[in-house]
């Protein structure tokens, strides 16, 4: 079994954490993706919430 996350899962973490207040500079640092893809990632998420 890997410790590596789906693309679900990081994503529901990602969700998760910029829910609880972390910043989308601390996410990039921590999933080690852009600012730019982590808010791509919130957006696309709410958009579906909102569908």
């Amino acid at each position: 079994m890997t410790n590596e996350l789906t693309l679900t899962g990081r994503n529901r973490l990602i969700l998760a954490l910029r829910a609880q207040g972390h910043s989308l500079s601390q996410l990039a640092e921590r999933f080690d993706l852009s600012k730019s893809r982590i808010s791509q990632i919130v957006n696309s998420e709410h958009d579906n919430e909102r569908r």
